[in-house]
């Protein structure tokens, strides 16, 4: 094997364990990036439970206090109202939203009898 030769597959050699070394680094750089995504995508899942569960909370709560079971303390009057405002919207978006389908269901209804009567 001829001097070239030699520092040819020496050179080679070299360059293979840096990117081994390389390859070895970007694997442990995306096993701690999957570790922290895991642990984020755990704490936000956990974050909407608790915040679900809180939210059922207080709807039972302000059910409780519309049936007169519950007195409410005369600081929760400002987020009771807040909290009617938002179910009265809510309530009024549902309406809207059943009307446009009934007035869907008619135009498709009506476009099906025109079909048939041609």
């Amino acid at each position: 094997m001829s001097k070239e030769s030699s520092e040819l597959l020496a050179s080679l050699q070299k360059a293979w364990e840096g990117a081994q070394q390389q390859l070895a680094e970007l694997k442990k750089q995306v096993q701690e990036r999957v570790v922290l995504e895991t642990f984020l995508s755990e704490r936000e899942q956990a974050e909407q439970k608790r915040q679900k569960a809180l939210g059922d909370f207080g709807m039972v709560v302000y059910a409780e206090i519309q049936r007169g079971a519950i007195e409410p303390q005369k600081r929760w009057e400002g987020l009771l109202q807040r909290i009617s405002e938002a179910l009265q919207k809510s309530q009024e978006h549902q309406q809207r939203l059943s009307e446009l389908l009934e007035e869907g269901q008619a135009l498709v209804s009506q476009a099906k009898e025109e079909k048939k009567a041609l």
